[in-house]
């Protein structure tokens, strides 16, 4: 994109240059969100003569922060990625993408490794579980539930595996990364 967007000194966000690429962050509609609100980051490229990219929807799904921050930038400001568009889940009416899980997981010292499902259930909505080892207390399980749902507002199910078989399930046999996230609806 011929740029890359600079976090703020104040950590309020990621600032936007607007002198190198036009920012639009669009919901389903194609309209541009209120301030606070998450869509799509559509971008356009400025200065770029051999390909330019106009209009182009990147997928990744960012809210809208504002124009106004601490540091005095003048340059307005958006969030970091919360999540790519096709990894939004709807769970029992709430909106929820996988990298806000794994920063709520990341938080809990106490849990050893954990992996976030999403299918479909008989109905044909989301259904979201976070698998945790089977070793884990209960007391533990329920801190999971309780700061789950004071974060994302909704407790999705938790399911346990043993230890080894979850890491199994996290490091396949010729993955180079972590699985953390497994979707499955569209198998």
């Amino acid at each position: 994109m011929c740029t890359a967007f600079t976090e703020c000194p104040q950590h309020q966000g990621l600032h936007i240059p607007e002198d190198l690429i036009y920012t639009e962050i669009l919901n389903e509609e194609g309209k541009e969100v209120e301030i606070g609100e998450v869509g799509e980051l559509v971008v356009t490229t400025l200065g770029v003569k051999t390909m330019p990219l106009l209009r182009y929807a990147t997928g990744d799904l960012v809210k809208k922060l504002g124009q106004t921050c601490s540091c005095k930038q003048a340059a307005p400001l958006i969030s970091s990625v919360l999540g790519r568009k096709q990894q939004l889940i709807n769970y029992k009416g709430t909106s929820v993408y996988p990298q806000q899980i794994i920063n709520v997981l990341a938080t809990l010292e106490n849990l050893p490794d954990y992996q976030i499902q999403v299918t479909l259930n008989e109905m044909e909505t989301d259904e979201l579980t976070v698998v945790i080892p089977l070793e884990v207390s209960e007391s533990l399980e329920q801190s999971i539930k309780e700061i789950l749902k004071g974060n994302l507002w909704v407790t999705p199910l938790i399911k346990c595996l043993a230890l080894t078989e979850l890491k199994s399930r996290i490091f396949p046999e010729g993955s180079r990364k972590p699985v953390r996230f497994l979707d499955v609806r569209r198998d």
